[in-house]
């Protein structure tokens, strides 16, 4: 009997009013007592929660990095589905979570490029300069093609 647990993250990340001088571009900082009363609340709710957050928390789990697109196409010239991204993606042993669109990094109106929870059918134009937010078991520095 398998159970199915759905999670969609509701973990805020901002930098407005936060972070002194990070307010005109997103940043890579995550204010510490938002995602501790977001995760107290949520295991409050379902226990089973606890193995996910370890993973995704944990010293030893994986980690979200913001990797080039280049590390995994090669061919900018056409458009891939998010589910071609993401198998592409899983083909490294990886999840893909989403993109950053580095034309919108300074567009508080397009959450400054980053996209997540795409449509698995939503067509997508990467450039170069984008970046693949990936789940990645390991190190940064243990990716071997991480340019």
């Amino acid at each position: 009997n398998k159970t199915e647990v759905k999670y969609e993250f509701g973990i805020r990340v901002t930098n407005e009013g936060q972070i002194p001088g990070y307010a005109t571009e997103v940043s890579d900082y995550i204010i510490s007592d938002t995602i501790i009363s977001s995760v107290i609340s949520q295991l409050s709710e379902e226990k089973r929660l606890y193995y996910v957050f370890d993973e995704l928390l944990g010293g030893e789990g994986c980690e979200i990095y913001l990797f080039s697109a280049d590390n995994y196409i090669e061919d900018f010239g056409r458009e891939y589905t998010f589910k071609e991204l993401s198998t592409i993606v899983a083909n490294e042993t990886s999840i893909l979570l989403g993109y950053r669109d580095m034309t919108e990094r300074v567009e508080k109106e397009k959450n400054y490029g980053v996209h997540l929870n795409v449509n698995k059918n939503q067509k997508i134009k990467l450039k170069k300069s984008d970046k693949l937010i990936v789940l990645f078991e390991g190190e940064n520095e243990d990716r071997s093609h991480n340019k």
